[in-house]
């Protein structure tokens, strides 16, 4: 996410260097409103990198110190998302709009754990893949915030839809013959979700917009197949495993997920 929030910097102090030597790029005046998007009607496509935090629908002790309790933790995954819709004012500064979202975003990582500080000795890995996307409508009401160089717009967003996960994961764990676990388990999630976003924009009239937006996602509904196998683990849903996973619906449960988006957009 400190990559993302980097960028966005490198972005809006570029709109200032642009300002300040006079280019024309993404500065304007805003009183030179010939053609501009500001107080009229338009189309827009937003496209942005999103850092989506989603946890599995899943819960189990490990029987080891190395072990881990799945149910704490998130997966850190990175993608985009592209949306596309109409603007329209309400007001002269109050502003609403409607969009179709689509997004995607992944992770794969491995790491391993040592047996002690003193004893550089990886007695256990771990695998995380992970794939989520989904697609919905949102609806956004904001406020135009002008000055000569920029326009300024704070906005509220919710939003509701479909969306789906797909994650493996996958541990093992061997100190001796006799004290080990290891699992590598599949998790099909389907579900509808609503998210309340919050975020800032900044807006040229000649088209060119950028923006930064935090969304909390709730899960509303939805199901979880759970697959694979494993060895001296204790699954909530399911109990203690020591061999092959028949795939087996599970309902979904999952506390809310995290969105940080960082974009541009373009009106038409």
């Amino acid at each position: 996410m400190k990559y993302m929030l980097a960028l966005f910097m490198m972005v809006f102090s570029g709109q200032l260097m642009a300002q300040d030597q006079g280019f024309d790029f993404l500065t304007f005046d805003v009183e030179e409103r010939t053609g501009d998007h500001i107080h009229k009607s338009a189309w827009k496509l937003d496209m942005s990198l999103t850092a989506l935090q989603y946890q599995p629908n899943i819960d189990f002790q490990s029987s080891s110190p190395y072990g881990q309790n799945f149910n704490q933790d998130r997966l850190n995954t990175i993608g985009t998302m592209i949306e596309f819709g109409r603007e329209y004012y309400l007001t002269s500064r109050l502003v609403a709009g409607t969009k179709l979202q689509g997004y995607y975003s992944m992770l794969d990582s491995t790491s391993n754990k040592a047996a002690s500080k003193t004893l550089n000795v990886n007695v256990s890995s771990q695998s995380n893949k992970a794939q989520v996307y989904g697609a919905g409508v949102s609806q956004m009401i904001g406020i135009n915030i002008e000055s000569k160089k920029f326009v300024y717009r704070p906005f509220l967003e919710y939003a509701v839809g479909y969306g789906a996960a797909n994650s493996n994961l996958k541990y093992n764990y061997q100190l001796s013959a006799t004290d080990k676990e290891n699992y590598d388990l599949t998790l099909d999630d389907q579900y509808l979700y609503n998210a309340l976003s919050a975020g800032f924009a900044f807006i040229s009239p000649r088209g060119i917009s950028s923006f930064i937006k935090i969304s909390r996602m709730g899960l509303l509904d939805g199901k979880s197949v759970v697959s694979g196998n494993g060895t001296n683990i204790n699954i909530d849903q399911i109990g203690v495993v020591n061999d092959k996973i028949k795939p087996k619906e599970i309902s979904l449960v999952s506390d809310a997920n995290y969105i940080l988006s960082i974009g541009f957009g373009y009106y038409f």
